[in-house]
This record gives structure tokens, sequence and C-alpha cells, in this order.
């Protein structure tokens, strides 16, 4: 069955209808068809036929559309040029627009830097708060007014001094490198952490270097004490050891000196080499001052 479609004047008119119906008759009538390997090449060109009719089909609808369309395509070419027309004043306004805009953003740049200077004299404040860090482009804006711009500077200020009043309270040695830090980011919180992770880091070595003076300490006693009997024991056994030899000692007690705070007495003692140098070494290490003959 032959498709037919035509277009003019707008109207296209088609016999989908019947062409719908033929080719469901004909869809009907493949599905019972069984191909063999005989009939193989009618199968092959039975596809080739469909696929024929179907680009045929598209190429028509194309040709309509292309054909319908033109009247639409030549409006649009004059329609084009028109508003090509409507660019040109628009361009031009906007252009002077944007220069009115420019010079009151400009002014109120101005504006906001007299404020600024007004509220932050001080060179100190203005190194912690420049204008550049802390303005809100939102100031630049017509409804932004004096009294809002005043009052954010001035809470820009008053963050700062409680800031450093915060900061230097704490006493720490790095209240320089805090006051560092709240200039890069106006942020009390941060840099209040910051101070109390040194501190607290700072307590605990402290501690650990008290506690590692207190052992040595306790580790000094301990070895005096251990020294101390040592001694004692090396002069008990020269005293035994001249005993058992017979040693004779006499001792002299002398008269109180011209201080009468010390009593001097002489010892003489005979001992074995051996003794005499365990007895020696005991009076050095006591501080005994002795002469031997």
């Amino acid at each position: 069955m032959e498709l037919m479609i035509t277009q003019h004047d707008g109207v296209i008119e088609e016999n989908f209808t019947e062409a719908k119906a033929y080719l469901a008759s004909q869809l009907e009538a493949y599905k019972l068809v069984v191909f063999t390997e005989d009939t193989k090449k009618d199968a092959k060109d039975t596809v080739a036929q469909l696929r024929k009719d179907k680009k045929a089909l598209q190429d028509k609808i194309k040709d309509v559309k292309k054909e319908y369309m033109k009247p639409f395509d030549d409006f649009m070419v004059k329609a084009n040029e028109l508003m090509l027309l409507y660019d040109e004043p628009i361009v031009y306004i906007n252009a002077q627009i944007e220069d009115f805009e420019q010079k009151r953003r400009e002014e109120k740049r101005e504006q906001i830097q007299d404020i600024y200077h007004e509220l932050v004299p001080e060179a100190e404040w203005q190194e912690v708060i420049p204008l550049a860090k802390i303005a809100n482009p939102k100031w630049e804006n017509t409804t932004a007014t004096v009294k809002s711009i005043k009052e954010e500077i001035m809470q820009y200020k008053e963050n700062a001094k409680t800031a450093y009043t915060a900061i230097k309270a704490m006493a720490s040695d790095k209240e320089a490198e805090a006051l560092e830090m709240y200039k890069r980011t106006l942020n009390l919180n941060e840099c209040m952490d910051y101070l109390n992770r040194y501190e607290q880091q700072k307590k605990e070595v402290l501690e650990r270097e008290r506690q590692r003076e207190q052992a040595e300490a306790e580790e000094r006693i301990r070895r005096e004490e251990r020294e101390r009997i040592a001694q004692e024991r090396i002069t008990a056994d020269a005293i035994a050891e001249a005993q058992e030899q017979g040693a004779q000692a006499v001792v002299e007690q002398l008269t109180p000196n011209a201080g009468g705070e010390e009593t001097e007495y002489t010892y003489m003692i005979r001992l074995t080499d051996d003794a005499k140098a365990k007895l020696e070494m005991y009076m050095d290490s006591v501080g005994i001052e002795y002469f031997s003959m």
C-alpha cells in the first residue's frame, strides 16, 4: 500500500489510518510465516523491503516538516532582525546605568573608609582588624545604612578588645603566637583552645620533670645511705681487726678550743696496712682530719 502525505497552506494530509490497518494485517501474516533454510532469501528480501518502506516514510516526514516549517523559518528571520533592533538601545542604556552604579559604589566605598577611620583611628586596632579584612560586600548596597555599617565595625572592634584582654589574661608563654593567630582568624575560641592545649602540655612536662627530680633525689638519698652503711661497716671491720691483732690505742682529750664549740681528740692506733687503709678511707669520707706517723 502506498503512503500518501501532502502539505498545503499549513495543513498536512495523510492516509495513516489506512496504512496502519494494512501494516497490522501484514504483521499478522508475518507472524504465521515460518522461514526455513530454503526460504532464507525470501526472509532477507522481506526485511529489506520493510526497511526500505520505513526509510521512505522517514524521508517523507522530513520533507513535510521542512515544507511545513518554511513559513515559520521565514518568520523567525524577520523576528530576529527586529529583536536585534531592541538590543542596541538596551546595551546603550545599560552601559550608562552601570556607570552610575559604579560611581555610586565608589562613593560608598569612600564613605565606608571614612566611617572606619572615624571608629578605628588607632593604628594598633587597624592592624588587628584592617578594613580589607572585615569589610562586608553588602555595605556597598543602597539598602545598607550608615548606622548598620557603624554597628558592624564597632562590633568587630569590641570583639578584638575582648579577645586581646582574654588572651593576655592567660599570661602564657605563647601569648604572642595567640595574638598573631587572632589577627589571622579573628576567632577567639580557636586562640583560647590553642593556649589551653599548650598550657596543659606544659603542665604535663613540668610534672614529669618534677617526678624525675624527685626520683633522682630519692635515689641519691638511698645511695648515700648505702655508702654510709658501707663506711660504718669498713670502720667496724678495721677496729675489730685491730683488736684481734692486739693493737694498742691511746686517747687524749684536749681542752676545748677558744671558741668553746668543739672538743678535739687525739688517737694513737697501731694498725696493719690493710686496717690503716680502711680506716683512712672512712675518715676521708666523713671529713675527719688526721695524720699518720
